[in-house]
């Protein structure tokens, strides 16, 4: 049997959602506890809701207040433990986690090829209006599931690994039994079709080859060298279904779970890497069992899950993050030191950093809605920092460098400007300076912050300090 908790924050979300399974009858109402009714699933779904609402909303300072579980024994189990025993099991499990007080409903779905069930409370005390503890809940779910095998003779739970281990190399002890788990999770999968199964087959560095033997397999590289002689289909007891393709119903609850996770996993990326390449956005999905894959038909990427067993439909959150992806890579240390760098050229060649930097005759300065910053050229050449990574840059990558740099010089004096608007807004009476005096002393303060704090030099409270001190001395520019 597996037990997972969903990360879902809404429990309107979470409520709706299974709700919904029940009007698309693809779930029933399985069972309750706590609630205000004896029988709560015939009264309408808005006051099922409101009893936990009503509880939620005493607490405004906690974020996350859903609790969301799923429950998915085996149909050998569930034979085992009945409905009945599901239910008297399910009980136990809400009061072993601490919930054992707190209302909560059940449903049972059927629309993933197996019955399971979900179980949708609040994390906010019903009694004190604290938020219950969540520490250690993945080992309080591992307790209650060994117990529960022991109770009921269970054979142990063949739990997917933590990390992505399926993807098979001619290292592996076992290389034909590796590549066997790949074929029989992708037979399980919600692929659309059979050339997203060939991508994300590809994705696990295995290709299909047609020759006049019959169908084999090829293990690869990442960078597509063929490692070994081909593997013929026929050495595998399950081959891959590239005829009878599963479309099963789109779980959109773990749909937007694993969206959020991928968005989470490129912000992450994007904190280490101005650019980076697909080497770098491959290791850090693997590192959190999800497998980026090239769709043939448009050339986007899309995440596939091994432990959901389903593709996710993240192709726009990709798409987004499609300008970090190229083919070199450059760390935000050395972008944000090629920065630094300009800043303290800029200082050095005009006082005024406005003027050494934006093309004045050219950039629209005012708080309007038509406001264009111009910068004048840049003088790169001058650069050490740029120029020990141009030199590794062929033309092409060099220009898309200058072109990030140019875009972030823009962002910060736009920043500027922003919030000497502000500024003068909230202080006009107090100003006996210009607005554009006032504009140079901000841009200037933006640019020695990167120059400082973005450097990593000292403690923070030390970098509160410099920004400080800055400040005090631009205002008496």
């Amino acid at each position: 049997m597996v037990i997972k908790i969903h990360q879902t924050e809404s429990t309107k979300d979470a409520f709706y959602y299974n709700e919904q399974k029940v009007e698309e009858e693809h779930a029933r109402f399985f069972h309750s506890r706590n609630t205000n009714e004896l029988t709560p699933f015939v009264y309408p779904q808005s006051q099922r809701l409101e009893q936990l609402l009503v509880i939620e909303n005493g607490n405004t300072r906690c974020r996350n207040k859903c609790f969301h579980v799923s429950v998915n024994p085996t149909p050998e189990e569930l034979e085992k433990l009945t409905k009945a025993g599901i239910k008297k099991e399910i009980d136990a499990f809400m009061k072993y986690m601490g919930y054992g007080h707190q209302p909560y409903f059940v449903y049972e779905h059927a629309d993933l090829k197996r019955t399971h069930f979900h179980i949708v409370s609040t994390r906010i005390d019903a009694n004190t209006g604290k938020k219950i503890s969540d520490s250690n809940e993945k080992r309080k779910v591992s307790q209650f599931i060994q117990e529960l095998q022991q109770r009921y003779q269970l054979e142990t739970s063949k739990i997917m690994p933590e990390k992505v281990q399926l993807i098979p190399t001619i290292n592996n002890t076992n290389l034909h039994e590796g590549i066997q788990q790949v074929i029989k999770l992708l037979n399980r999968s919600n692929v659309a079709n059979q050339q997203e199964y060939l991508d994300i087959l590809k994705a696990f560095n295995l290709e299909l080859y047609q020759s006049e033997q019959g169908q084999s397999l090829l293990v690869k590289d990442q960078d597509g060298r063929t490692l070994r002689h081909p593997i013929s289909l026929s050495q595998f007891k399950e081959s891959p279904n590239l005829k009878g393709i599963l479309t099963s119903e789109t779980n959109e609850q773990l749909q937007q779970e694993l969206k959020l996770k991928t968005e989470q996993i490129l912000k992450e990326l994007n904190k280490s890497y101005r650019f980076y390449t697909n080497k770098e956005l491959r290791e850090a999905f693997i590192k959190h069992n999800l497998l980026p894959y090239t769709l043939t038909k448009n050339g986007n990427l899309n995440i596939y899950s091994p432990l959901d067993e389903t593709v996710v439909d993240a192709q726009f959150l990709l798409k987004k993050n499609k300008m970090r992806l190229q083919q070199f890579t450059l760390s935000n240390d050395q972008f944000y030191g090629i920065i630094r760098e300009l800043a303290e050229q800029m200082q050095q060649a005009n006082s005024a950093g406005v003027e050494a930097l934006i093309d004045i005759g050219k950039s629209v300065l005012d708080n309007g809605d038509n406001r264009t910053i111009v910068l004048k050229e840049l003088d790169l050449d001058a650069c050490e920092s740029y120029n020990q990574i141009a030199s590794q840059l062929d033309v092409k990558e060099q220009e898309t460098v200058q072109k990030a740099i140019q875009s972030h010089l823009e962002y910060i004096a736009a920043k500027a400007m922003d919030k000497v608007q502000n500024f003068s807004m909230s202080f006009q009476e107090k100003q006996s300076r210009s607005y554009w005096e006032n504009l140079n002393c901000q841009f200037m303060i933006e640019l020695l912050n990167y120059q400082n704090w973005q450097s990593g030099k000292g403690s923070n409270k030390r970098k509160g300090l410099i920004k400080h001190q800055q400040r005090r001395k631009w205002r008496r520019f």
